[in-house]
């Protein structure tokens, strides 16, 4: 009702244990809305409760938001690179003690990036490496980056929404890291960069992972674990 007035400030979901907001006219906010909120994208069964979650491609901060309230007891970083999504992921997640906002990109390894219009919206960025110095470059960690920042020694949900950015992540340095991830959560982009399932599938082989579909999403869970 409130959006049918044009009031997308203070949003209320049972999802949701903290209010959140929209930017009024911005239809690509209400996409991300759908799809976590309405959908329940990442309403995945677990037969655990995660304590240590890291959510790349954190958007305007619905999933970290969704993700802090069905998990109180869990610590969640939430990674997004763009300054306006990142500045509303702030004002969406403020209220929730557990949950760790990041400006930055995920990547597979500690460098900068400049953020590119994809002609997807707010929520479709893409992003390219780039010198530290450059114009509007900002940080990027690898997940072993921000493992170490958080001091942990595993991950128990990692979700990866990162506009094909997942090309690189899976091609280098993934023996670092992804051993030590429980289940992890992501969404290919062949469509935005070609490769992407290729690089994912071709790395998760060499490990022992089972994997399911879950919509958009691709879960896939580390059975050295079970």
């Amino acid at each position: 009702m409130k959006i049918r007035r044009g009031d997308y400030n203070n949003l209320y979901s049972s999802l949701l244990k903290y209010p959140f907001s929209l930017r009024k006219g911005n239809i690509f906010d209400f996409f991300t809305y759908e799809e976590v909120i309405l959908k329940k994208s990442y309403s995945i069964p677990l037969d655990f409760s995660p304590k240590t979650i890291i959510d790349g491609g954190g958007n305007i901060g619905l999933t970290a938001a969704f993700l802090a309230s069905r998990f109180p007891d869990a610590t969640i970083v939430t990674l997004e690179p763009d300054g306006e999504n990142f500045a509303l992921l702030k004002k969406n997640t403020s209220a929730y003690k557990n949950i760790y906002p990041i400006q930055a990109g995920v990547w597979w390894h500690k460098a900068h990036l400049l953020v590119k219009e994809s002609g997807h919206g707010n929520n479709g960025f893409t992003v390219d490496e780039t010198e530290d110095a450059a114009p509007n470059a900002v940080p990027a960690l690898g997940i072993a980056d921000i493992m170490t920042q958080m001091q942990w020694s595993s991950v128990d949900l990692l979700k990866l929404d990162v506009e094909g950015s997942e090309k690189e992540i899976f091609s280098r340095n993934h023996e670092a890291w992804l051993p030590k991830v429980k289940v992890l959560v992501v969404e290919t982009h062949d469509r935005m960069k070609k490769g992407c399932s290729k690089a994912v599938f071709n790395t998760i082989n060499n490990y022992n992972f089972s994997f399911a579909v879950a919509g958009e999403n691709v879960v896939f869970t580390n059975e050295e674990f079970t």
